[in-house]
């Protein structure tokens, strides 16, 4: 299904690599997120108000933050697919790592708001009415959210996308949250005990955990990581496969965005060499 749908959609499916197809790849997994998290969203908010249940809504808050997030990367694959200008000749595709530290944020707050929503409900209980269509809401939405953490997995893979990579995260962590939710009612409902308080608080843990795990994804490469060995083994490699290239060091890499590297290196050459085949040789490399 996820190929009939990039195949359907996505116009030069073939090469994620290009800059415009990958925008497209960016802007596609976004509006299906979008479409998918609005309408648990609502459906688990609205659920959750009429049957007074604390874990329901707020998993329903989270769904609304995942909408949110869709938009996010909605708007960060359309401003860092923008070609490169004269100020900023090395493109704009950095904006990709300002969203998802916006997604992270934003995801961490939804977090604590449900925790404090939560002991609320612990201090002042209110019985929830775990309803049959309760149920059946929040099974459809596990089966929803796994698929389109799937999807995810699949976009992020193809345009090696950190972003679409923590969407895919949080999804999973959705499905591990609603499934304590899920498994919270059916005790309440059939065994009598009233947890939904603590439950609000164990989704709001996977919120929390999740958000952690986005930042920190998103930290590394703003703050200026070390490139993967294998990357940097690849590049030495490939300059060294040259005849004319005695040896290298000083290997700087600089990352302006996901699959955007710019590198600088020194180069050896016999002394004895011609100095214009050196240069040819060099600029060869370069290009």
């Amino acid at each position: 299904m996820f190929d009939y749908l990039i195949r359907k959609f996505i116009t030069g499916n073939q090469n994620p690599e290009d800059p415009s197809v990958r925008k497209d790849y960016g802007v596609f997994s976004g509006i299906v997120g979008l479409t998918v998290n609005i309408i648990l969203s609502l459906s688990k908010i609205i659920a959750g108000t009429v049957f007074n249940s604390i874990s329901v809504t707020a998993d329903g808050i989270n769904n609304l933050s995942d909408a949110g997030s869709s938009i996010v990367i909605l708007i960060g694959f359309k401003m860092s697919g923008k070609p490169a200008d004269r100020d900023h000749p090395f493109g704009h595709a950095r904006i990709e790592y300002l969203t998802g530290l916006i997604l992270g944020i934003a995801i961490f707050f939804v977090g604590l708001e449900i925790i404090r929503s939560s002991v609320n409900k612990i201090i002042y209980p209110r019985p929830a009415n775990y309803s049959t269509i309760i149920l059946i809401i929040l099974g459809v939405s596990i089966a929803a959210k796994l698929w389109l953490s799937r999807f995810y997995a699949r976009i992020a893979e193809m345009v090696s996308s950190s972003t679409i990579k923590a969407a895919s995260v949080d999804s999973t962590n959705d499905v591990l949250a609603t499934s304590a939710v899920l498994a919270g009612a059916l005790i309440s409902k059939f065994a009598g005990y009233e947890i939904d308080g603590w439950m609000g608080i164990g989704v709001a843990i996977f919120i929390l955990y999740s958000g952690v795990q986005i930042l920190k994804s998103i930290l590394g490469p703003i703050l200026g990581e070390m490139p993967d060995p294998q990357f940097v083994d690849r590049i030495e490699k490939k300059i060294l496969s040259y005849d004319a290239i005695l040896n290298i060091h000083d290997l700087v890499i600089h990352n302006y965005g996901p699959e955007v590297y710019f590198a600088t290196v020194h180069a050896e050459v016999d002394a004895n060499e011609c100095f214009i085949k050196s240069h040819g040789i060099i600029d060869c490399i370069e290009r």
